[in-house]
Order: C-alpha cells, then sequence, then structure tokens
C-alpha cells in the first residue's frame, strides 16, 4: 500500500475505491490474512517444507458451505492457481453463489446494524430480487414480496431523515421494476410489483419531490411523475383498471411531464372523457409533445371531434 513502513495507509482512500463491494474487502481482508499467516509460519521467503515433515496448509473459501481452496501447502509451498483464480486481472471467474432467502435476511440485518444504512441495505436487496423476479417469476414471486416489504420494518429502526430516504427508495424502485417489465414484456412481473406497492404504499408515504433516473434515457425526472406515466401505459395495454386510484394518487397538482400528460390524454380518450382530453391535451402540447403523436389511435374517438381538432392543429 505504501513504499515504506512509515508511509500511513489512508483508510478513507481505500474506502472511496472499494465503494460498497465488501465482497472485495472481504477476499482482500483474506488474502493479507493467508500472506501473513503463511509468512509466519515458514518464514518470509516461504521455503518448502521436506516432504517427510510435518507442517500447516492454508485453505480459504468465500462462503462457509463450500469446499475450501488451498492457497499454501507445506510441501508445494504457495497455490498460484489459488491467487490467479480470487484476483484474476480478467475479471471474474467465480459464479456468484445464489444466496438463500433466510440466509440473505440474517445478512441484510447484521449489515444495516453494523453499517447504520438499512436503505443501501434495501436497495441492494431489492436489485437483486428485481432480477430473480425477471429470470423466474412463479419461482421468485413470494419472496421478492417478503423483500418488498422488508421496507416496513427497516422504517422502524432509523431516524426521520433515512425514513423519507426508505419511502422514496420505495418508489423509486416500483417505478425502476415497472418500468423494465413492461419494456421486456413481462405483465405477470409488471402486476406483481404494482401490486406489492400497491399493498403498503399508504404506509410509505408520497414524496412528490423524489426523483429517478430513467432506464432508457438516464435524464432525471419525478418519481411519481415517471411512475404514473407507466401506470397509464400499464392500465391501457392491460386493461387493470384498479390501479387507477394508486395513479390518482401519485398525479402533482401541478404536471410537468409531457408524457405524462400525453398518456393522461390517451387514458381518457379511451375513457371517453372529453373534458379531461381536451385538458390533458392542451397540457402536454403546452409541455412540448409534438401535434403529430395525437395522431396515436388511442384517439379514434376523438379524431372527427371538431373541439380536439381544432386544440391540435391549432396550437
Amino acid at each position: 500500500m505504501g513504499k515504506n513502513r512509515n508511509e500511513e495507509l489512508d483508510g478513507s482512500e481505500v474506502v472511496k475505491i472499494l465503494e460498497d463491494d465488501y465482497s472485495i474487502t472481504r477476499d482482500i481482508l483474506a488474502y493479507l490474512s493467508i500472506q501473513n499467516l503463511v509468512s509466519v509460519a515458514n518464514g518470509e521467503d516461504f521455503q518448502k517444507l521436506p516432504l517427510d515433515e510435518k507442517g500447516i496448509y492454508i485453505a480459504y473459501s468465500h462462503y462457509h458451505d463450500e469446499e475450501a481452496e488451498v492457497a499454501y501447502h507445506p510441501a508445494e509451498g504457495i497455490k498460484k492457481e489459488f491467487f490467479k483464480s480470487l484476483f484474476s486481472t480478467e475479471g471474474k471467474n467465480k459464479k456468484e453463489r445464489e444466496v438463500p432467502e433466510e440466509e440473505q435476511e440474517l445478512i441484510d440485518d447484521i449489515v444495516g446494524d453494523v453499517m447504520e444504512n438499512y436503505p443501501w441495505i434495501w436497495k441492494d436487496t431489492i436489485e437483486k430480487s428485481m432480477n430473480r423476479l425477471a429470470e423466474n417469476f412463479q419461482e421468485n414471486k413470494e419472496r421478492y414480496q417478503r423483500e418488498f416489504n422488508k421496507i416496513l420494518e427497516y422504517k422502524e429502526k432509523v431516524d426521520e431523515k433515512e425514513k423519507t430516504a426508505l419511502s422514496d427508495l420505495g418508489m423509486q424502485m416500483s417505478s425502476t421494476a415497472l418500468n423494465r417489465f413492461l419494456r421486456e414484456n413481462k405483465p405477470d412481473a409488471a402486476k406483481w410489483v404494482l401490486d406489492c406497492y400497491s399493498n403498503i404504499y399508504r404506509s410509505l408515504e408520497i414524496n412528490g419531490n423524489s426523483t429517478l433516473t430513467g432506464n432508457e434515457t438516464g435524464n432525471s425526472y419525478n418519481t411519481a411523475e415517471y411512475f404514473a406515466g407507466d401506470i397509464i401505459v400499464f392500465i391501457t395495454k392491460y386493461n387493470e383498471s384498479q390501479y387507477l386510484a394508486l395513479l390518482e394518487d401519485l398525479l402533482p397538482s401541478d404536471i410537468q411531464d409531457a408524457r405524462l400528460a400525453f398518456n393522461l390524454a390517451c387514458l381518457n380518450s379511451l375513457e371517453k372523457n372529453k373534458e379531461n382530453v381536451l385538458r390533458y391535451t392542451k397540457l402536454a402540447l403546452s409541455l412540448g409533445k409534438p401535434k403529430k403523436d395525437f395522431e396515436d389511435s388511442d384517439f379514434d374517438n376523438f379524431k372527427d371531434d371538431p373541439e380536439f381538432h381544432s386544440l391540435v392543429v391549432l396550437h
């Protein structure tokens, strides 16, 4: 780490480099421990012990229930293959082990208590759970719901600032998941994400100032508006009107997103609500929505309506 023994190691620099990847920290500590133990046990030169002498060998495993790999053997010296596999310059070549739910819960609780960062722990767990849901919905949907609902338990353990952070994350992660599953054409997973959020969102509360980064554009959006826009897509595409109450709760009093205003115009067109069609069409156009977008078949109910036609043409 330093070029001489008097040079101090700056822990904050190491933490900055490692960021949140505690698996790297674990492996580095293991590596240093092995090197130190080998040095103490067999001398700084790591000389091999004669075959007829008894000695020690050192092995290491990432997890308690997997076979350990030998790092040092008294008759063979340091096993270079071990260090190459653990610290390969070609990136990770060790398949991540699937952590059982019960074990993951225990890990999350311990790490959360130690790090005092339950929002980060919950976000990390839900991101992994989201990926499992994408891979096998039926097998992983119940686990996703239980892990999602842990947010309520964590809210009881943190201060007011972190309560807000958790509430924001609940909406942000649900919005991100819904958008992903809509793009991947996975309606069952999309519906499940909405169900899980709908069941507890009143306990989380909705922060109208929350923002997130779009999955495709990378732009920053108001979370509630982004989420509401995708909920409308889901409602209209799959005829799931039971989420209209959630949609109403997410809508801000002053809509600033052209996509949301346009989607609301589409929804009301399909429901033949002329007053709201005109209202949201005017708003969407004023926020920059192109006129040609209103040629969409969702507006067929009003394509011959003179008020709608003049609003779009004359804007």
